[in-house]
C-alpha cells in the first residue's frame, strides 16, 4: 500500500510509493449489466476494483466503448 515500507535483510527499510494511474469509474443501470460488464472486463485479463456498485479500471479505449455500447455509465 502507498506509504508502507518493506524490511529488507540487512534492516533497510524502502518505501513503498504508488504511481497515480488514469482510472475509469463504471457503473450499471442495474446488477445484471454490471455483472455483464465485470464479466468482460474479466475476460480480457483487466485488473479491476470493484467498490459497492462501480467498477474502477484503468483507461482502456476498448472497455470504454463496450461500456459506452452498454446500457452503463462512465
Amino acid at each position: 500500500m502507498n506509504g508502507d515500507g518493506l524490511v529488507l535483510e540487512d534492516g533497510t527499510i524502502v518505501r513503498v510509493t504508488g504511481k497515480p494511474e488514469a482510472l475509469i469509474e463504471i457503473t450499471a443501470t442495474n446488477p445484471q449489466e454490471l455483472a455483464r460488464l465485470a464479466w468482460h472486463i474479466g475476460n480480457r485479463h483487466t485488473d479491476v476494483q470493484i467498490v459497492g456498485d462501480k467498477l474502477r479500471i484503468r483507461r482502456d479505449h476498448v472497455l470504454e466503448e463496450n461500456a459506452a455500447a452498454g446500457s452503463a455509465r462512465k
